[in-house]
């Protein structure tokens, strides 16, 4: 039987066929040329499957190198701070949004993008001028947003500048620390590494799952731990009893497994952490990698496809960090210490 493409009713699109999209960045509106040179802002189309809010069941279930269970929490906001409003646009409560971007590289047509002074996100909304309500079937829509998203060009590295990346940090930190921020950054972490792969995250009180969080990191199985206090030596020691799970009772490759420990900040450079994480390494061959907020926002401005490649540079056992490295990658960011990518000293 032939399949029938559902039709949608009241669809936004552009009036004008669009020739080129501009670059998409993180903290500008992504700028649209029509036929005939009118240049217009980028808006929200009302996608029915809420790319910017929700992540399918497709990607929620991708499987890792060992078997794990997961939550089949869709949400792309870890404060669920957007939503579809009035008109079938989308809205961003500023008030609760964490500034982490996620929305932002999850739009395929560049219409939500973040205040380049507050860094809450920001829906761009359609104009009359530009922008027609129109019906269409699914697949006409479809194909519509895979033009525009493909006239699109990726922000290029390096990309990020102290200012901007410590006004994220100052909006994001308070939302992700203590008790109170433990979903927050648990949720955060995992959709950080959603965004190029499988990554695993368990449901609180699942006493089945090898690991809070498990995630397929190129040739690494990473074991993830999320940890929103000061308490990192405990974070480390169920980190690697997590490793231990799934290299003894999961079968997974020791050479092929690493651990990461994820917080707010990174420890100052004179606590236990450093040296246990040393001594791990040493005598395991486990690489116990220090994961700041800061790293996951540059992370997600790079669309997740980087993250694992950063983790290399930034193991922290000892407390350095390749500042070489942080210019190559991310661009000048300033002292690395000062916008939370190294251990203060």
């Amino acid at each position: 039987m032939r399949r029938v493409a559902p039709l949608l009713d009241d669809v936004v699109i552009p009036r004008s066929p669009i020739e080129l999209g501009a670059e998409r960045t993180l903290f500008a509106s992504t700028t649209l040329t029509a036929t005939g040179s009118s240049q217009f802002a980028s808006a929200c189309l009302g996608c029915p499957d809420q790319p910017c809010a929700r992540f399918t069941e497709v990607e929620l279930a991708r499987e890792t190198s060992v078997e794990s269970p997961y939550t089949p929490d869709p949400a792309v906001c870890p404060t669920y701070a957007i939503s579809r409003g009035v008109g079938g646009t989308m809205m961003v409560d500023a008030d609760n949004c964490l500034g982490c971007g996620l929305c932002v590289v999850r739009c395929p047509v560049g219409a939500v993008y973040l205040d380049p002074y507050s860094a809450a996100a920001h829906v761009e909304r359609p104009s009359d001028d530009h922008y027609e309500r129109v019906t269409m079937t699914l697949d006409e829509f479809d194909a519509l947003r895979i033009a525009l998203a493909e006239g699109m060009a990726a922000e290029t590295v390096p990309f990020a500048d102290a200012g901007r990346l410590s006004r994220q940090m100052l909006r994001a930190a308070p939302m992700v620390e203590g008790a109170a921020g433990q979903r927050v950054l648990r949720l955060l972490t995992r959709n950080t590494f959603l965004l190029s792969g499988a990554a695993r995250l368990k449901n609180v009180g699942d006493n089945n799952a090898a690991a809070e969080l498990l995630v397929d990191a190129g040739d690494d199985l990473l074991v993830v731990e999320v940890e929103p206090s000061t308490d990192v030596p405990d974070a480390v020691r169920r980190v690697l009893a997590g490793c231990a799970i799934v290299i003894a009772r999961l079968g997974a490759n020791r050479d092929g497994v690493a651990a990461a420990v994820v917080v707010p900040r990174l420890p100052n450079v004179r606590v236990e952490y450093y040296r246990v994480a040393q001594n791990v390494y040493d005598r395991l061959g486990i690489a116990v990698y220090g994961v700041p907020l800061a790293l996951l926002l540059l992370g997600i401005r790079a669309g997740g496809g980087d993250l694992a490649r950063m983790l290399r540079h930034f193991c922290y056992t000892d407390g350095s960090v390749d500042t070489d490295a942080v210019v190559d990658i991310f661009g000048d960011v300033g002292d690395p210490a000062v916008v939370g990518l190294a251990p203060p000293k």
